[in-house]
């Protein structure tokens, strides 16, 4: 009795010490026993049984007849139930789900004890015990229907609500930050894409940095997942979830092996490509698991590889002509006239025009003879304004393994271990030189977790894991083995770093971005070790589930801005950009000395408590609340700095009385959640649910980064130029500064993070379910929410709008003019989401399941993921409009389907040939995203950076059957505001296109013997060969203006050979 106190002791202990949290990946199986009158019948002894592996758990009905398990493995069970004067009744294939409260009520029937009732459970079952949302993905969906590139997450876009961040044109950091790569977020109800956890086992593996998906497992080691979203228990904190139960080992080896292959010879051609170029593609593995000691040990492993050579064909630019590197525009006559800057007549505004309108060669600047050769000449192919096109190589290399264990070492312990690792190295390049780079991304997840029942009433669940991700975000192609770029061209001050030696960027007006265009150096790590701890006690009418988690958060990042230079020429003073290029007379000129690493360290910890309790046999009430404490993160050598703007001082972490941590930390974030749960008339065929919470955010490791962009650690500068008279000289780029005194430098830019609270989203849901006959399921239901204190990036230091005689130079003219721009992450950002969501699904009879998902609804904010600065020209006006996950209609539908083809044929060479085949796939159709157009000119001479709105005339969108690759909207709607004028143009007020997709595949199985098969599967992704439009060249001093010059991938055709046993 003493030593159990201990252990309930040591349990509340870590209950109450515990951005994720205290998660897990179990369910519950409850119900109520009564007698063929309706009363309820206590002291029955009711035993649980797992079907696969024989792991058995037991109680007894209390006073109320209820009975309820808790912390059980996903899995088919038989449920029986023993009572002296009763017949015992079992229940067969009780199937529990991830995050289910299964609900099976038991009536006894009057007889001997050792007579028995045998009853199959229903397939089909409403939730009328809790007021969540979610979807879950079976196995038998996991592994037969088609995806490409065989990505889990891909399933998760089946659910309603849940948005693809890598197709329709969404915009997505993760997914384009991650090399493109599919599968690695996704946007759920109106949410952002790091705003959700993945957990694997109740362990969350995420990179920090970017917010993509760590882990990606083996399609084969999945049991099942749930996309859980609007409502759920306090155990979890972000406002969305993907939960992943891997596969264990059971008292009967199985297991497959496979090879997947792709070919171009098979493939169509992609609508804007000028052929098909090679590709190669496969991907080969193999999982199995069994018992090692029948009853007690289990385990099971998956590995996985995939090797990608792909050529693409038809890329698109938009270079200068040979005439024009050498300084001859008289080919532009007489539409274009090239002036000379050193002309400027201030009084008059007006300057001469070069002879010619040829530039001398005496005045081509150094910096221009030595870049030109960074700039390739046209191709003798063309495409309207793309006068360039070429071919680019991508190579891809990954492997993977996940590798479980489990212990039943009683009927009250269970033990659980999980390795998972995956390792994916990519390279591409580019039609323009040196523009290629490298995107590695390696994780590691683990799990060590230990179920113990006290009592049948009291049973604990406790675990620990790691969560490490590691990313080279676009690193530069030949970073190490090249030169030191920036020095070969004249620049100094710049990078230190060999990983990070890029070509410096050029942007010329008109045509694109030369040289390393990603322009950054990102190499981030994480390393996150988790401990969980819940309790689970059910007393009477109540069940209640209490517990925590500690998070030791280890980030090691390197994130350079600018790193080898970067210089835009916008044509301002000459005319044309590439004439002010040659004139050496940049509009803005940015830089960074220095990428070193940062090495940030905080404990994050959060506790929880939770009620459902049955205030009637029909209605259960949810309440839960739940506490989370997140650090500030320190640097471990005090590397980090934020600046004042009451005084306009730089302050560094650990000095002059600042903190460590730099931030305040809010000791504030308490989540309360409430819902219900009514089954009407008792029924368990209808369900009405509702709820409201709230669910704290935590910043993004993006953000995080910015307190290290300080001097004397890190120097950047951003200059920008007069409007009139250039006057930066690129053979002065970049200044010395004294690295000494951090507020001694002059013309730097800052990146600041400044003091807030957490982030947090209010989420309210209404929803109904009803089983239908047939195995059918049917939802719908409401889902609102709004975000706030968000995190939203704006530019502290843009001069205000200045009168037409004001004659000042921009830097005296900035609220802190010793300083260029100042990035800031002030976390005042705004969402809102309103959505119907309707799911119709079939649960798996008679060969067929299938699942149809549409969801209606409008996602508005004023900043949409970290790095969407572009909205931030004119602080807190015109800022607002559409998510760029607004996708106001999404439809989808997913089925598989065994053919009853030859079902009556016993043996022999029909029965192989027309039984065993199978059809399965995945149609999506959704409307279009929101865009909008800027200019790269700065009218209102405020000195911002960003891409700025111009005048919008007229509304911009085109009727739907005028709009075409070559004007997908009005392109005559806008126009360059006047001098010293802001535009007027907005946000995200254009409709993208639309997209539409069907993936296919036809399977043959092929039996070998009662256990063994061989499946055969032909797979076409985007089967119809639908051309799925990209977004048009917004900016508005580009020659490919309103113009499309991309589209989805053509149809793909991939084959695979899956041996089964």
């Amino acid at each position: 009795m003493k030593s159990r106190s201990i252990w309930i002791g040591l349990i509340l202990f870590l209950s109450a010490a515990g951005k994720a949290a205290a998660q897990k990946s179990s369910g519950e199986v409850l119900g109520t026993i009564t007698d063929p009158s309706g009363a309820v019948v206590s002291g029955v002894a009711v035993t649980l049984t797992n079907t696969q592996t024989n792991e058995v758990r037991r109680i007894n009905s209390d006073n109320n007849g209820n009975y309820r398990f808790v912390f059980v493995q996903p899995g088919v069970y038989t449920l029986k139930a023993e009572l002296v004067s009763f017949r015992t009744s079992t229940i067969n294939d009780l199937v529990l789900r991830v995050d289910e409260q299964r609900r099976q009520d038991i009536v006894l029937q009057v007889g001997e004890v050792t007579q028995t009732v045998n009853v199959e459970a229903n397939p089909v079952a409403v939730n009328a015990e809790t007021a969540s949302l979610g979807n879950v993905i079976e196995e038998r969906r996991i592994v037969e229907l088609p995806l490409n590139g065989r990505s889990f997450l891909s399933l998760a876009y089946l659910s309603a609500g849940a948005v693809n961040p890598a197709v329709g044109n969404v915009e997505s950091n993760a997914t384009s930050l991650s090399g493109g790569r599919p599968g690695v977020a996704v946007a759920v109800s109106g949410m952002r894409e790091g705003s959700n956890d993945i957990l694997f086992d109740g362990i969350p593996s995420k990179h920090n940095f970017y917010a993509a998906v760590g882990t990606q497992p083996v399609l084969e080691g999945i049991s099942e997942f749930k996309v859980q979203q609007g409502y759920f228990s306090p155990e979890y904190g972000l406002p969305a979830v993907v939960n992943v139960v891997t596969k264990s080992g059971t008292n009967v080896f199985h297991g497959a092996a496979w090879e997947f292959l792709r070919n171009d010879k098979l493939d169509a051609r992609n609508a804007f490509a000028q052929g098909k170029g090679p590709n190669r593609q496969n991907q080969f593995g193999a999982a199995a698991g069994g018992p090692i000691v029948k009853d007690k040990v289990f385990v099971f492993g998956a590995y996985e590889g995939q090797r990608i050579r792909r050529t693409f064909t038809g890329e698109r630019a938009i270079v200068p002509t040979p005439a024009m590197l050498n300084g001859d525009f008289s080919a532009l006559l007489p539409a274009t006239i090239i002036y000379d800057p050193l002309t400027y007549v201030p009084n008059t505004g007006t300057r001469r025009p070069f002879q010619g309108n040829i530039i001398p060669a005496d005045r081509i600047s150094p910096f221009a003879k030595t870049y030109n050769q960074f700039i390739p000449p046209p191709t003798p192919l063309t495409d309207g304004p793309f006068n360039r096109i070429g071919n680019t190589r991508f190579v891809q290399n990954d492997y993977k393994y996940d590798i479980r264990g489990d212990w039943n070492s009683s009927d009250r312990n269970k033990v659980f271990g999980r390795l998972s690792l995956s390792n994916s190295d990519q390279f591409g390049t580019s039609i323009l030189p040196f523009n290629g780079s490298s995107s590695p991304f390696n994780t590691r997840n683990a799990v060590l977790a230990w179920t113990h029942v006290f009592s049948p009433n009291l049973v604990n669940d406790v675990r620990s894991g790691l969560d490490r991700a590691g990313l080279f975000t676009s690193t530069p192609e030949g970073a190490v083995s090249s030169p030191n770029w920036p020095v070969a061209l004249g620049l100094k001050n710049l990078n230190q770093n060999p990983l990070c030696n890029g070509v410096t960027a050029v942007d010329l007006a008109g045509f694109g971005t030369f040289g390393f265009t990603f322009q950054n150096c990102v190499i981030t790590l994480n390393n996150n070790y988790h401990f969980i701890d819940n309790l689970a006690y059910t007393r009477g009418r109540h069940n209640i589930t209490l517990g925590g988690q500690v998070i030791r958060v280890q980030f090691r990042d390197i994130g350079a801005f600018q790193q080898s230079g970067s210089l835009t020429f916008t044509g301002q003073f000459s005319g044309h950009s590439v004439a002010d290029y040659l004139l050496g007379a940049p509009f803005v000129a940015g830089g960074q000395n220095n990428a070193p690493a940062a090495y940030r360290r905080g404990t994050w910890w959060d506790a929880y408590v939770n009620d459902n309790f049955k205030l009637t046999k029909n209605l259960t009430l949810n309440f839960g609340l739940r506490y989370q404490y997140t650090q500030p993160l320190i640097e471990k050598y005090d590397h980090i700095g934020t600046f004042d703007f009451s005084t306009g001082k730089i302050l560094l972490a650990g000095r002059d009385g600042v903190s460590r941590g730099l931030l305040t930390p809010d000791r504030n974030d308490f989540a309360p959640r409430f819902g219900f749960a009514w089954a009407p008339g008792g029924s368990q065929k209808w369900a009405i649910r509702s709820s409201y919470g709230i669910f704290y955010d935590r910043l993004p490791g993006n953000e995080w980064a910015f307190q290290r962009n300080f001097p004397p650690f890190i120097v950047g500068q951003i200059l920008v130029s007069d409007q009139n008279v250039p006057t930066i000289d690129i053979s002065k780029l970049f200044p010395d500064v004294n690295v000494l005194d951090p507020n001694s430098y002059e013309g730097i830019a800052l990146f600041v993070l400044s003091d807030r609270r957490s982030p947090y989203v209010q989420q309210w849901t209404l929803s109904m379910q009803r089983t239908l006959p047939g195995d059918l399921f049917l939802e719908g239901a409401y889902i609102g929410s709004k975000g706030t204190k968000l995190s939203k990036r704006v530019d502290s230091n843009v001069a205000p709008l200045p009168a037409l005689n004001d004659t000042r130079p921009l830097e005296e003219r900035r609220p802190y003019p010793r300083f260029s721009f100042i990035l800031d992450d002030r976390g005042f950002s705004n969402s809102s989401y309103n959505g119907l969501q309707l799911t119709l699904r079939k649960v798996y009879s008679h060969g067929l399941t299938f699942q149809t998902s549409y969801t209606w609804s409008k996602a508005l904010d004023n900043d949409s993921f970290d790095a969407k600065a572009t909205r931030n020209y004119r602080l807190g006006d015109l800022d607002r409009g559409r998510s760029v996950f607004d996708i106001r209609h999404l439809f989808v539908y997913s089925m598989s389907y065994e053919l009853p083809l030859g079902q009556n044929l016993k043996s022999g060479v029909a029965r192989q040939v027309f039984h065993g085949w199978q059809v399965n796939s995945i149609f999506n159709l959704q409307s279009g995203t929101a865009f909008h157009v800027d200019t790269i000119a700065d009218p209102s001479d405020t000195g911002a950076i960003f891409n700025h709105f111009p005048n919008r005339i007229c509304n911009g969108n085109l009727p739907p059957d005028q709009r075409t690759r070559e004007r997908w909207f009005d392109t005559g709607c806008f126009a360059l505001p006047a001098f010293r004028t802001y535009g007027n143009a907005g946000v995200q007020y254009l409709d993208g296109p639309g997209y539409k997709n069907v993936d296919l595949s036809l399977n043959k199985n092929f039996p070998i013997s009662e256990s063994k098969s061989l499946q055969f599967r032909a797979e076409f992704f985007n089967a119809f060969n639908f051309v799925n439009l990209g977004r048009p060249d917004t900016t508005l001093e580009s020659s490919s203006f309103g113009i499309i010059s991309s589209a989805g991938l053509a149809r793909a055709i991939q084959f695979g050979l899956k041996f089964i046993w």
